[in-house]
């Protein structure tokens, strides 16, 4: 039984397709929205453009914990009136804020089931 038989029985080249499309659209959501993300991405020569396989993933540099802990306001790419939810995970003495939208609530039941 699946939840999505659609998404879970997917051919594989399609598949790479819709993940292909998901992290174009992904990146041009961040260089647009996220001051942060839009210079790092800049920096390493990053956009949705220049994304042309999924193997290109491997240039997109990585966002370290200690930048999630400084930075935390410039990863949201909406405005404060809409989040719903703030937490701060203090998992080993290390507070990272979190920040979730009706979107990211709804998209995480999705994924849960």
């Amino acid at each position: 039984m699946y939840a999505n038989p659609q998404m879970e029985q997917m051919q594989r080249e399609k598949l790479a397709e819709l993940q292909l499309q998901r992290l174009q659209k992904t990146l041009k959501w961040a260089c647009e929205k996220s001051s942060l993300y839009s210079g790092r991405l800049q920096e390493a020569g990053i956009s949705a453009q220049t994304v042309q396989r999924l193997a290109d993933i491997q240039r997109i540099p990585f966002t370290e914990k200690e930048e999630l802990q400084q930075h935390a306001a410039e990863f949201l790419t909406l405005p404060m009136s809409a989040v719903m939810r703030i937490s701060r995970s203090e998992a080993a003495g290390n507070g990272v804020l979190h920040m979730y939208t009706n979107g990211d609530i709804g998209k995480n039941i999705e994924h849960m089931t």
